[in-house]
């Protein structure tokens, strides 16, 4: 068991003053165990600044249990990828999730020296497990490209979903929402309450992989909807 009472970064590199050399990689992997990450404002932070970061889960539990906080994945021109392909990651309290980008405000006092960069890359990869954020809302693309993926097996849970276009399309940047199928089917997305989709966000179905017979499947429920 570990506890992570002040949060934790996985490649980070947002105190690298603007049009200086050096990038930063980070990999963490939880395999097994009980990870709790706890405390006031316990950021989770995965690929800040100049550096690329991967928070990688293949089995055991993780908890992110304090108050405030946010999990961000891909900030001012990092990459992050947040993965998970067994096990549960579950918030106990309300918390934001940003993946591909988030406002510079979130950071606080961290971003003294972060240059103000709107090319973030986050992917949040669902392939197995479960993550489970009652009481969260779930933020993809609002501040560079980002990326939610469902497996086989995945089931993401999440109070609200938003699939963003915030930033302008021209430079580049893309918001995906993404099912791929195995060979027995492909898991599930559930908001409970209201899912946001900007004109210009993808929704895409790969179903290449599956072998089963004619079957229909629930991939994405939402208490309301706005947008297409």
């Amino acid at each position: 068991a570990m506890l992570a009472e002040n949060g934790f970064t996985v490649g980070s590199g947002y105190y690298v003053k603007a049009g200086r050399e050096g990038r930063f990689e980070g990999r963490a992997v939880i395999s097994g165990g009980t990870v709790t990450n706890d405390g006031y404002r316990s950021v989770i932070g995965i690929g800040l600044g100049q550096a690329k970061g991967e928070l990688v889960q293949t089995g055991g539990t993780h908890i992110k249990a304090g108050d405030g906080g946010d999990i961000i994945v891909g900030f001012s021109g990092g990459e992050g990828l947040f993965a998970i392909s067994n096990g549960l990651f579950q918030t106990l309290k309300s918390i934001d999730i940003w993946v591909g980008g988030c406002p510079t405000n979130e950071l606080q006092r961290y971003l003294a020296y972060c240059p103000d960069r709107r090319d973030a890359k986050g992917v949040l990869d669902v392939a197995g497990g479960r993550f489970v954020s009652s009481n969260g809302r779930l933020f993809v693309g609002v501040d560079g490209s980002g990326e939610l993926a469902i497996g086989e097996t995945g089931l993401l849970t999440v109070k609200e979903l938003a699939l963003s276009n915030a930033v302008d399309r021209a430079a580049g940047t893309e918001t995906r929402m993404r099912f791929t199928f195995g060979p027995t089917g492909v898991g599930k997305a559930t908001v409970s309450a209201g899912l946001r989709i900007d004109p210009g966000a993808k929704l895409t179905v790969d179903a290449s992989a599956y072998s089963g017979g004619p079957k229909g499947f629930y991939v994405l429920e939402a208490a309301n909807r706005t947008g297409d």
